[in-house]
């Protein structure tokens, strides 16, 4: 009996003991498994967080994979719609040289080749350029110039405007170098014909020699002095030395072209009165005409200077004086010791046809020396002109003028392979619009 009672009081205590073992691994494994349930719930979080992102960044990606198509396509178009423009500005500019000026239309693909290629080089644009080459072959038309002599014309007068620089009309530029040209006014310079080299050559000389710019000689040229120079074979050398002269007294280039104009004729063509007094002077009716047209303007004003100083005592002297209103005294004063101040001016007064229209001449022989220094001036500058273009075109301002005209050159090189397609579409829009009509 008490071994029983024991046994069952062991059996009853290990059970107990069984059971809170089971207790306490149960537990143990309940909270293993919480803690492994939390670790993964927290990495199917970071998973789901992951690929939300990945999904996030390729949806911004082909969003704006779509945003860079869409503008690149509207920049296209916009490129485009801007190059067929360009093109057909230029295409219309360079049919102008064929339509208008006479130039073969054979030849305008080459010279168009020409004008493309060439622009950047003299740091302005395809259409200026191409505006300029007609200038050029219009004022050549009918003179037999062929092609390159356009091109190396053209590029001279390129040349002068970028050196000219702002404020330097281009195409008026050219409107001079051309109608130098045509005009076949002597240069003065040399003993062979005029050509563009001199014309350049000369026109820089004449900027640098007086208070002038580009755009002054353009005018001073513009006035229409050249068709009178050419009458009187006045040289573009003597003009250019006059007109230095006159600038440097504050007159415009414009100004100095006019009255220079008028000073030849009323040198070439004396009137009723002025063959009066040149006769008083001892001078024939066309003395001043043939020394001016033979040994240029000083000379011809060294001439009548020196014959308005000197005792008049030329045939006939006293009765054409007395003619022109001088008096006795006068008279036998002049033919003397020569004309004092007063009666100088007064003969120039009468042998040009008043005050106002002798001023230029009095001018010039008042300031003579100064005439000719400005004939040696411009003589010494004559080899200017390729210095002065190295400088110029190597300036910071034309090296980012010469890109631009690239830029140009591209778009309108794109424009010219867009312009055949579009040309085909209109016309066949034109052909269904007037069907449907």
């Amino acid at each position: 009996m008490a071994t029983q009672e024991v046994g069952a009081r062991l059996l009853l205590t290990g059970k107990g003991a069984f059971l809170a073992g089971l207790r306490e691994a149960k537990s143990s494994v309940a909270a293993l498994n919480a803690e492994m349930g939390t670790g993964a719930k927290d990495a199917a979080a970071a998973d789901a967080a992951a690929m939300a992102s990945v999904a996030s960044s390729r949806s911004k990606a082909l969003t704006a994979l779509a945003a860079f198509g869409k503008y690149s396509a509207i920049a296209l178009g916009v490129f485009s719609v801007i190059s067929v423009k360009a093109a057909g500005n230029f295409q219309q500019a360079m049919m102008q040289v064929h339509t208008m000026a006479g130039v073969p239309l054979k030849n305008l693909n080459a010279l168009s080749a020409w004008a493309l290629n060439t622009a950047p080089k003299l740091a302005e644009g395809p259409q200026t350029l191409a505006t300029q080459l007609y200038r050029v072959a219009s004022a050549m038309a009918g003179l037999g110039a062929h092609t390159s002599q356009l091109e190396k014309m053209t590029y001279a007068v390129g040349q002068l405007t970028t050196i000219g620089g702002p404020g330097t009309d281009p195409e008026q530029t050219a409107r001079v170098l051309g109608g130098v040209m045509a005009s076949g006014v002597k240069s003065g310079v040399g003993k062979g014909k005029m050509n563009y080299q001199d014309i350049v050559a000369l026109a820089l000389a004449t900027v640098g020699s007086g208070d002038m710019r580009m755009q002054d000689f353009n005018d001073l040229l513009g006035s229409g002095v050249l068709a009178q120079a050419k009458q009187y074979n006045v040289s573009l050398k003597d003009i250019g030395s006059w007109a230095a002269m006159m600038t440097d007294n504050n007159m415009s280039g414009s100004v100095a072209g006019h009255l220079i104009t008028h000073a030849i004729a009323l040198l070439g063509s004396p009137t009723g009165i002025a063959a009066k007094v040149e006769a008083a002077l001892g001078l024939a009716n066309t003395d001043l005409q043939q020394t001016m047209a033979t040994k240029g303007v000083p000379a011809v004003l060294s001439l009548l200077k020196a014959r308005l100083a000197a005792p008049m005592r030329s045939p006939g002297a006293a009765t054409e004086l007395a003619s022109l209103g001088f008096n006795s005294t006068q008279i036998a004063q002049m033919m003397a010791t020569g004309p004092n101040k007063y009666e100088q001016n007064v003969l120039m007064t009468r042998m040009f046809g008043g005050a106002k229209q002798a001023t230029l001449i009095t001018m010039a022989l008042v300031e003579q020396s100064r005439l000719q220094g400005k004939e040696g001036a411009i003589g010494g500058a004559m080899g200017n002109f390729p210095g002065a273009w190295a400088k110029t075109i190597g300036l910071f301002n034309n090296r980012v003028k010469s890109l631009l005209s690239s830029l140009d050159v591209l778009t309108i090189e794109f424009g010219n392979k867009l312009l055949p397609a579009l040309t085909h579409v209109a016309g066949g829009m034109q052909r269904l619009i007037a069907w449907m009509g």
